[in-house]
């Protein structure tokens, strides 16, 4: 049994692994900041075929850009990619229609305490943590399964949580009548007090449909999806959050949350030792925290967290599906047809 969780901030710090990731492709989304960035330059310095940072700002996409060139020496891409924005999800995607693509590592994280609706509908910090994230794994799969026939590997997926998730409680709002993704849109759900805890609520709904990945997927398929502690909310440097402080003051400023977050970043990508075989599939529906594969919350590994993660993967399936069809044709190839 894995051991249980702490807070990254109290582990030891170990260094990123390395892998050998010569003709390979990566995709980080979320790469002009934080863990992602770092753990983009982790991934530049294994050389892959291709390095593509997925960014929504241009300006500082291509300052990612320059500083992964400086500090590695390695040519990555840059693509747009707005998580705030279905349509941008869905065209990012579609130039990847006929390209492999090995790691996807899904990190472009956000906290606002104040509500705001992104022109799609729904409540930004849920659309872009969620289900953008979400809806960009779905419809990728394809080019997971052409870089599986490449190589002859298993390709990754990445997706961000945090251990804020064992503060999230959303087994009450699962059984509203129009579901759980719909309960956390309604305006009673965008209250200040519940966008403080919003970021914790998004950190579990990955982590929940990372494991709802792994159990749909057909057991030979040759997809590893994982979830991995990013680290704390992400917040301007001028107001760091508390468990930011508490890292700082522990570490005596060793080791950033963003060098910490990308490690596990990496581990989930690579792990667990840099190298292919048959023991990667430890990694398939794990929770990366603490430099190795951890217990999440007891909520998330009861019956309660079972019967969570099944209506969310049903519910997920159904939206994504609503915003772009091929979801659906994806699901029925891939999945099973099991929405």
């Amino acid at each position: 049994m894995a051991a249980p969780a702490f807070l990254p901030f109290f582990s030891a710090q170990r260094p990123p692994l390395h892998a050998d990731l010569a003709g390979r492709t990566v995709v980080v989304a979320g790469a002009s900041s934080g863990a992602g960035l770092e753990a983009a330059r982790h991934f530049a310095r294994m050389k892959p075929a291709r390095l593509v940072l997925a960014c929504s700002d241009a300006a500082r996409g291509r300052d990612a850009l320059d500083d992964i060139a400086k500090t590695t020496r390695y040519a990555a891409e840059l693509q747009l990619l707005d998580h705030a924005d279905f349509a941008s999800v869905v065209a990012f995607a579609k130039r990847f229609k006929d390209a492999p693509v090995d790691i996807l590592v899904c990190c472009a994280a956000t906290a606002q305490e104040a509500c705001r609706a992104t022109q799609d509908g729904w409540e930004e910090t849920l659309q872009a943590n969620y289900l953008a994230p979400a809806l960009l794994t779905v419809l990728l799969v394809p080019s997971f399964a052409q870089a599986v026939h490449a190589l002859d590997t298993r390709a990754r997926v990445v997706l961000a949580t945090a251990h804020a998730h064992t503060q999230a409680r959303l087994y009450a709002l699962a059984r509203a009548p129009h579901g759980l993704l719909r309960a956390c849109n309604a305006p009673e759900a965008r209250t200040p007090e519940r966008m403080r805890g919003r970021f914790a609520e998004t950190a579990l709904l990955s982590l929940l449909f990372a494991r709802a990945l792994a159990a749909h997927l057909p057991r030979t398929a040759p997809l590893i999806p994982v979830a991995a502690d990013a680290g704390p909310a992400p917040s301007p440097p001028h107001n760091p959050t508390i468990s930011e402080r508490i890292y700082a003051f522990v570490r005596g400023g060793a080791h950033t949350p963003e060098e910490e977050g990308a490690a596990q970043l990496v581990y989930a990508a690579v792990g667990p030792d840099g190298c292919a075989g048959a023991h990667e599939m430890h990694l398939r529906g794990a929770y990366v925290s603490a430099g190795g594969v951890r217990q999440p919350s007891a909520f998330v590994v009861g019956r309660e967290g079972w019967e969570v993660q099944e209506r969310l993967w049903r519910e997920t399936v159904g939206v994504l599906a609503e915003v772009c069809p091929e979801v659906g044709g994806v699901v029925e190839e891939y999945f099973g047809g099991e929405a």
